[in-house]
Parts: structure tokens; sequence; C-alpha cells
């Protein structure tokens, strides 16, 4: 990668090396709709259709006391999403194809960054 200015271009590395790492606290994800579409890659949990509108639904629904919560919204098409209606998928005889759970804040941020460069993976995903 290169920074230009009218006179001079210089060279800049892709991956920096800290000295020292200063701790951030990181915060949650906050539960929106945009960021649930966003966990679920725009599939539909249900039928796994990538097309057409996109919507949020209550796997156990509010009326049978289910909560606003990562646990329990999925995102749907709104074929399917009418189709279990006010129901549990089970009782809809509906499955889900992956079960709903609080993504964690930093491979939620790298995976909205899109495709990460390889040579700053070996960086990333270290244990």
């Amino acid at each position: 990668m290169m920074a230009r200015s009218v006179s001079l271009a210089l060279r800049l590395p892709s991956v920096l090396r800290l000295n020292y790492y200063v701790r951030v606290r990181r915060k949650d994800v906050p539960l929106t709709k945009r960021n649930v579409l966003k966990r679920d890659h725009g599939t539909c949990q249900y039928c796994g259709n990538r097309h057409g509108e996109m919507t949020t639904d209550h796997v156990v629904p509010k009326a049978m006391g289910g909560t606003e919560s990562w646990e329990n919204l999925v995102c749907a098409c709104s074929v399917c999403n009418a189709r279990k209606g006010n129901r549990t998928p089970a009782q809809a005889q509906m499955t889900l194809i992956r079960r709903p759970k609080k993504p964690h804040y930093f491979s939620f941020t790298v995976n909205a960054m899109g495709q990460v460069p390889d040579v700053w993976r070996q960086y990333l995903f270290q244990n």
C-alpha cells in the first residue's frame, strides 16, 4: 500500500507490531434488526433462502413468553415468517438451520469488515 503526496510516495506496511497493548474494554454488540440479519448472513434460518426481503423472527413468540434477545431472534424470509406465525418452530413443524446465539464482539466486527487480508490472519486469530 502506498501513501502519496504531491512530491512524495511512501510504502506503508499492511501490518504494524505494537510495542505494548492498551487494553480497551469491549462493548456488547447492540441487539438490532440489522445486526441480527448480519449475524445470520442474510440467510433465512428456516429454509436457507438468501433472496428477497428478510425480517427477524422470534423463535419463541413474545405471546408465549419469548424475549427480545440474541438467543430468541433469527433472520427469516417473509414466507417462512408468515408460515411459522405465532407458534414455536416445533409447533409449525419447522427446524432451525442454526441455533441462534449472541455474537462475540471481535468476531462480529471482523465479519462486518468483510474479507480479511491473508497477511493479517496470523495476528488476528491467535488464542
